[in-house]
């Protein structure tokens, strides 16, 4: 910890997302931290051979499992990817009772498949912080209500709708 002109500044695992996506208050009480070594811990999750698959971090810069939370890239559609995790967080087994899947669609290419992209959305004000990172976006959802989730960063926000492509 630094004391600068009268700022704490922490330096420890913290992700370098920019302003918007982090708002004080906001964040949720099931957001995983650094603290959950049981979502954390990449050396207990099951093996995965795809380079399709890009992991999220926690609100405070660790990697989660892919067995808690991932991106997995073109599937079906090239430029379509959908975000697969369970709500609360948690590490996803045979049934998956809380699994969520949301389709990011910024080209439009399956819009047939799953309506209700939109890539400049406003944030709900019922919307919490999940505490899930990627590069520089935030995951939000609205606890009441799991049809959307919304990707926040400091280049806008998207919406995306809860559902997958299928693969025909």
């Amino acid at each position: 910890m630094v004391l600068v002109g009268g700022l704490v500044t922490i330096a420890a695992c913290h992700s370098s997302l920019p302003g918007p996506a982090v708002t004080a208050g906001r964040i949720s009480a099931d957001a995983a931290s650094c603290k959950d070594t049981s979502l954390t811990d990449v050396d207990q999750e099951p093996h995965y051979q795809a380079d399709y698959l890009e992991r999220w971090k926690t609100w405070d810069g660790c990697t989660l499992r892919l067995d808690v939370v991932m991106t997995r890239h073109g599937g079906c559609i090239d430029g379509v990817d959908d975000i697969v995790f369970a709500w609360p967080l948690e590490v996803t087994k045979k049934p998956y009772p809380n699994l969520r899947i949301y389709t990011r669609d910024p080209g439009h290419k399956a819009s047939d498949q799953v309506p209700g992209v939109l890539a400049d959305a406003q944030l709900p004000a019922a919307a919490v912080d999940t505490g899930l990172r990627q590069d520089d976006r935030a995951l939000w959802l609205t606890p009441s209500d799991g049809t959307f989730a919304w990707l926040v960063s400091t280049s806008g926000t998207e919406r995306l709708p809860r559902g997958g492509i299928s693969c025909a």
